[in-house]
């Protein structure tokens, strides 16, 4: 316990000396000068007022006998008598001796004085950085609006639970020219203004903020008491005091924000692509009138392997054509936006044709953006797309040249319930041995827009033995993250369903059975899953189901959830489930559901 101001509380201690009298003694008699107040004083951080104590005893008391206090420390005062006062501390604990005099008696009384007891600091290291540029629409200097996060949003704006968010209302450097959509952080040191001034070199203490998270609402929300932030090519660090207790926040990578100056206003976002690839489904989605295109033009392209790169941007379309005959190329014409997704021929697909930007480590989206209508045109010289986005910011996307590198799925392509063809390698009811598997899932929110919080949940084998599961799940209503409940394989889309396993090119997409090496896999068609928090950090999986061959598969996991047993995972990435062979490049970014 934090002791505050002790001064008169312990039993006297008596400090006696017997003297001859003193010349200035007028009743002749020996006396014993005798302090009854603590020789040890202890006082808070922020000072007070003391007093020391004595008595004569045995003797005639002098009524006008007055001490002496004198002491060294500039931090005590010594007053009348035996007063005294202690100034406020605002350093480290502190102690000093007050020397007492009386009649030529002399005793030490020590104080001591606590220091200022400061908070443990808090350390973030923020995984994103988001933002947008409104120029001088608040100011004469430039304005930036910041947030630097751990785990990012939910659409465009809306919190994910279990997660932070710094914002930074930041004035700097105008920039006032054209910009391709983005603008980059001006380098620099801002500091927090309490005056809310708009002066460059400074943020605003009216919109700067810090926002905390819990499992379904905002759990905390306050201002800065002061801080700075420094932008550095490298990345940003910012210091603020919130509550007495300071944060350091740091950030590394890319400091792009969006470029908002009078969105929806027919501002403009020019993107030139240097890569285009693109994915042939045939007339899969509508037999006999229409072929499927999906093409993804792009800043940066994608790997060796198909997966999208840090910091790179993505414009991908869902086109429809005419019947192909004959060579395989993407026919030239213009295509019109299709809110409808009627899959007729010149048509561009709304659901699937939007904008995303990767993260740094290309594992999450820091932007995604649907269009409402637009068109393509494809002709010799290359592709030009002008589209119109959900907020009314216009883009447009240009490609030179002719896309030649299109993998062909038109005969393989199935997925969506639409093929008789057994997708099962299994001869007989399977035992599902998942010892040593571990737990990891997604949660996408309400993907499938029916009002359900939609997961995606992994039992993967550790090694190159035993069985895992893929399950697609739809919960609770959407917010509540309730992953644990009975879930039936349906594909109606209702509350806790999984949805049932098929193919989607080479990715295997719902709920499926597969072996560590994936030479062994099947759809889950029919049955019952069981998910069970367990309340001590493990969850238990149980599933009794069916594949397209009618084999039951079945069997049960216990585990420990690499969250640590929270309701969810806050974390949301690209929707697709494990690939069961070897893919062609931008198969991965245009799957469908």
């Amino acid at each position: 316990m934090r002791r505050l101001f002790y001064l008169f509380v312990a039993l006297p201690l008596v400090f006696a000396a017997c003297t001859e009298q003193p010349d200035d003694n007028p009743a002749q008699k020996e006396y014993k000068l005798v302090i009854t107040s603590n020789k040890v004083m202890e006082f808070p951080a922020e000072g007070g007022e003391g007093q020391i104590e004595w008595e004569w005893q045995e003797v005639t008391r002098l009524s006008s006998a007055e001490p002496t206090l004198t002491t060294e420390a500039e931090w005590i005062a010594c007053g009348q008598g035996s007063l005294f006062s202690v100034a406020k501390n605002e350093g480290e604990p502190r102690e000093a001796v007050i020397r007492f005099e009386l009649f030529g008696q002399v005793e030490e009384v020590v104080v001591k004085q606590s220091g200022v007891e400061r908070a443990e600091g808090v350390v973030f290291e923020a995984q994103m950085l988001r933002g947008s540029y409104f120029g001088d629409e608040y100011s004469e200097d430039g304005n930036y609006y910041i947030c630097l996060t751990d785990n990012g949003f939910e659409g465009e704006e809306d919190f994910l639970p279990n997660s932070t968010y710094y914002y930074v209302d930041l004035y700097g450097e105008l920039f006032d020219g054209q910009s391709d959509g983005y603008v980059t952080l001006p380098l620099g040191e801002y500091v927090l203004d309490a005056s809310n001034s708009s002066a460059a070199g400074t943020f605003s203490a009216e919109y700067s903020e810090w926002y905390k998270t819990g499992a379904t609402d905002v759990e905390e929300n306050e201002y800065y008491e002061s801080g700075n932030l420094v932008v550095t090519a490298e990345g940003v660090t910012l210091t603020v005091v919130i509550c007495g207790v300071q944060h350091t926040v740091t950030y590394s990578g890319s400091l792009a924000i969006v470029d908002a100056r009078g969105a929806g206003n027919d501002v403009a976002r020019h993107f030139a692509a240097e890569y285009a690839v693109a994915n042939y489904m045939g007339d899969y989605y509508n037999p006999g009138v229409a072929d499927n295109f999906t093409i993804v033009l792009s800043d940066l392209g994608l790997d060796e392997n198909g997966w999208e790169l840090p910091d790179a941007s993505y414009y991908l379309f869902d086109l429809y054509t005419e019947v192909v005959d004959g060579e395989l190329r993407i026919p030239h014409g213009t295509y019109s936006f299709d809110l409808y997704d009627t899959c007729l021929p010149n048509t561009i697909g709304a659901s699937f044709t939007r904008y995303i930007l990767m993260d740094q480590y290309a594992n999450d989206y820091l932007e995604e953006i649907y269009f409402v209508e637009g068109t393509l045109t494809v002709d010799a010289d290359g592709i030009v797309a002008d589209l119109v986005a959900e907020d009314g910011t216009h883009h447009n996307v240009t490609f030179e040249g002719v896309v030649t590198n299109i993998a062909d799925y038109s005969d393989e392509f199935g997925g969506g319930g639409g093929s008789d063809e057994i997708l099962s390698t299994l001869w007989e009811d399977w035992y599902c041995n998942f010892s040593g598997c571990s737990m990891d899932y997604t949660w996408y929110g309400d993907y499938y827009d029916v009002g359900y919080d939609n997961w995606f949940l992994y039992l993967m084998p550790n090694g190159d033995v035993g069985d895992g599961l893929q399950l697609d799940l739809l919960s609770n209503d959407v917010g509540l993250y309730e992953l644990s409940g009975e879930y039936v394989i349906s594909n109606s889309l209702e509350k806790f369903t999984a949805y049932p396993g098929y193919a989607n090119g080479d990715y295997m997409e719902g709920s499926w059975y597969f072996n560590a090496d994936l030479t062994q896999y099947a759809p889950l068609v029919e049955g019952d899953i069981y998910i069970t928090n367990n309340g001590d950090t493990t969850f238990t999986i149980e599933i009794d189901a069916y594949d397209d061959a009618g084999n039951n598969i079945y069997g049960s996991w216990t585990g420990v959830d690499p969250n640590q047993a929270q309701t969810f995972a806050a974390k949301r990435g690209a929707h697709h489930g494990l690939k069961n062979k070897s893919l062609s490049p931008a198969a991965k970014l245009m799957h469908k559901r």
